[in-house]
């Protein structure tokens, strides 16, 4: 099993990349819609470069997935497809 945790520019997009990760299988999806930042969030939207949520952004949207190794690079170019950025 491999974890994945990605960062999302908005809601909607990290809610289709949501639907194809399940329809692909996933093990496990969380997702997390934060308007506050935690110290935690705020430094890993940072580490993706996605400075718009760092800078206060009300879209904030991470994604934690549990995929089986063996889909570890499909579940990297759906979220990638739908504009999310793995860390």
């Amino acid at each position: 099993m491999e974890n994945i945790t990605a960062s999302f520019y908005n809601r909607e997009d990290m809610e289709r990349a949501t639907e194809a990760l399940r329809q692909q299988g996933a093990v496990d999806i969380k997702l997390d819609f934060r308007s506050e930042h935690s110290m935690e969030t705020v430094q890993l939207l940072q580490a993706t470069e996605a400075t718009k949520y760092a800078s206060g952004s009300e879209n904030a949207c991470i994604m934690n997935v549990v995929v089986e190794s063996s889909r570890l690079h499909l579940a990297h170019d759906l979220i990638a497809r739908f504009g999310g950025n793995v860390t």
